[in-house]
């Protein structure tokens, strides 16, 4: 029993003591390694005490990233044939990414669920990396 006359459980604990607040403040993706890269626009500066979280992203050569969302495209349904995607550098600072992917090869998938597999590795692994450019 808590203080208050309650029994104490692990949920009642994960409500007391673990907002939903809490836990996003606390979230950061970060990557080792020497081509981590870091974002000031992104970072942003936790409640007095807290520290900084600071958003990293793999910087990847375009081969490795072609092949990065090539296995990714294939993992949906329909798109396991997929064969060939193009990757575009974006400069636009307000983007997301610096790049961009488009599906150049469907073999026999259709073009839509090629194009909508594509979105999605792009939207997943976006978070993950950024084009590692001259």
């Amino acid at each position: 029993m808590d203080a208050s006359g309650r029994r104490s459980t692990a949920s009642n604990a994960r409500s007391r003591h673990d907002s939903p607040r809490g836990r996003t403040k606390d979230k950061t993706h970060s990557v080792s390694g020497s081509l981590a890269k870091s974002y000031p626009g992104q970072t942003r500066s936790g409640a007095e005490g807290e520290g900084e979280i600071v958003m990293t992203k793999m910087l990847v050569p375009m081969a490795e990233l072609q092949q990065l969302l090539l296995a990714e495209i294939r993992t949906y349904e329909g798109c396991e044939d997929v064969t060939d995607v193009s990757i575009y550098h974006v400069t636009d600072d307000r983007a997301e990414n610096n790049w961009s992917v488009g599906v150049v090869g469907c073999g026999s998938a259709a073009a839509d669920d090629a194009s909508r597999a594509a979105v999605k590795a792009q939207e997943k692994l976006g978070r993950k990396y950024d084009l590692l450019t001259d």
